[in-house]
């Protein structure tokens, strides 16, 4: 919710781009849903968010907007988790080989990691740009293809 005023900003510029609000309850997956989206729209905030900044906000995105979508890892399709797991994987590969672990060893570390590994709830559009946090500023062409994401 913080973040939204600087988004607001971005999205009305000049700028040649489009920007986008979608909208994931990390601590409060059962808000993932359009009545939860709807409210934060009309400035109404619901669970952890209201609980620390009140029920109220004027941090309303004024861009397209949308809510992520949650499903439990144990109902997870199979194409969707094989995803998840493989970014999982590879983000602890990329911040294993910041810190100077070996190859060998990064592999030997790896390889029995399984779903069980995965969070409870996976966000679809979060696991699938690779997001680390909120907000996450993700840059793409027309056709979708991912340029970079950034966090923060």
């Amino acid at each position: 919710v913080n973040s939204v005023p600087i988004a607001n900003r971005i999205a009305s510029s000049t700028n040649d781009f489009d920007t986008y609000c979608v909208s994931t309850a990390f601590e409060d997956f059962h808000f993932n849903n359009t009545d939860s989206a709807r409210a934060l729209l009309n400035g109404t905030l619901g669970g952890k968010a209201a609980m620390k900044l009140g029920t109220t906000t004027q941090c309303i995105p004024q861009m397209p907007f949308a809510h992520d979508y949650i499903v439990n890892r144990d109902e997870a399709d199979a194409d969707f988790k094989d995803w998840a797991l493989h970014v999982l994987l590879q983000s602890a590969r990329e911040q294993l080989r910041a810190i100077g672990v070996s190859e060998a060893r990064i592999d030997t570390k790896l390889e029995s990691v399984s779903y069980n590994a995965l969070p409870e709830k996976l966000a679809e559009l979060f696991w699938t740009i690779k997001a680390e946090g909120s907000p996450t500023w993700v840059v793409h062409k027309n056709n979708g293809e991912i340029m970079d994401v950034r966090s923060g």
